[in-house]
């Protein structure tokens, strides 16, 4: 009965520290590719960081105000913890091509 309740405990605290992403960071939704990094955004808040000759980050995602936050849920990721500074907000550019720029880097959506 213990390890029951103990079970309960967990899943709910666990559930308490990944928030869905808000209706006004919809846009950030989805696979985004650049030179240097992969990423990966779901609308439950989850999501995953590839870096070049560095590794991943798998876990938690959170966006607010000009940050973009990924914070590992693993202990086998290579990296824990990954801020990106929002440049430019998930936009279109002349060719159609839907992009963002975080940390200097334009990540482009496909």
């Amino acid at each position: 009965m213990k390890s029951l309740y103990a079970i309960t405990i967990l899943c709910v605290l666990t559930s308490c520290l990944q928030e869905d992403l808000a209706p006004e960071n919809y846009d950030f939704r989805g696979s985004w590719d650049s030179r240097k990094y992969a990423i990966q955004i779901f609308s439950n808040g989850s999501g995953s960081v590839d870096i070049k000759n560095r590794g991943r980050c798998e876990g938690n995602v959170r966006i607010k105000g000009d940050k973009v936050i990924f914070m590992s849920e693993n202990d086998d990721d290579e990296v824990g913890y990954k801020k990106f500074h929002i440049d430019q907000r998930p936009t279109t550019d002349s060719n159609g091509a839907r992009y963002m720029v975080l940390d200097g880097h334009r990540l482009e959506k496909h």
